[in-house]
């Protein structure tokens, strides 16, 4: 049978190049809308409707143009197209994306769908990844000689406030020589980390840590 060659305005907007696509014509016919031809050609467009040089304002709206296309599959066709393209949204970094993943996402949540729950499993996992981001960040900076001076200064101060809270009544939190060795501890931290980074001001980081134990 005689292939039909389609070019889409939708796939030009799309991809910014005419893009032609090989199509049998029976596909189109035996279909009641032309929702599985827009999905036949979706899988001849590349799987990232965007490249990452292009400035914010055209991934987002190729994002859309993705979107609108994507919306037009029956659902249970555009279940992955969806869930792939918000993944993609968020992995790219860019604000303006993240926000319209958040919205598709949201929008998942208040419409019954078949995808609502494979979007929020990856908004789901994308929330994980910057978590653990976030946490491999703190850990970092956790072990560089100023987070030990201001962590070791934040676990005694917390430390004195326990004890100071008790401090005249029978039952305590803290006793003196546990404040005294958590004081030595401190001193032997501090002591180690300055040798290390002489630029470390350890009387603005005890304000720090105290101030910072008051908004727990």
């Amino acid at each position: 049978m005689k292939k039909l060659l389609l070019t889409s305005a939708a796939i030009l907007s799309l991809t910014g190049s005419a893009h032609a696509v090989e199509l049998d014509p029976s596909q189109c016919a035996q279909s009641l809308n032309r929702a599985l031809c827009v999905y036949n050609m979706l899988h001849n467009l590349p799987s990232i409707p965007w490249s990452k040089n292009d400035s914010s304002d055209t991934k987002y709206n190729r994002f859309n143009e993705r979107l609108k296309i994507v919306s037009r599959i029956p659902t249970s066709q555009a279940t992955d197209q969806v869930s792939l393209l918000v993944a993609q949204g968020y992995a790219d970094g860019d604000p303006k994306l993240k926000a319209a993943s958040d919205w598709v996402c949201q929008k998942m949540r208040e419409t019954p769908g078949a995808y609502i729950e494979t979007c929020i499993q990856r908004q789901a996992q994308q929330e994980a990844i910057e978590r653990k981001r976030k946490q491999d960040a703190k850990d970092a900076w956790d072990r560089t000689p100023l987070g030990r001076v201001f962590n070791s200064y934040f676990k005694y101060a917390t430390l004195k406030l326990c004890f100071d809270v008790r401090l005249g009544y029978e039952l305590i939190y803290i006793s003196d020589y546990e404040l005294d060795r958590a004081e030595e501890a401190t001193k032997a931290i501090v002591k180690d980390a300055v040798s290390k980074d002489s630029s470390i001001n350890t009387d603005e980081q005890w304000q720090k840590a105290v101030k910072h134990r008051k908004g727990i």
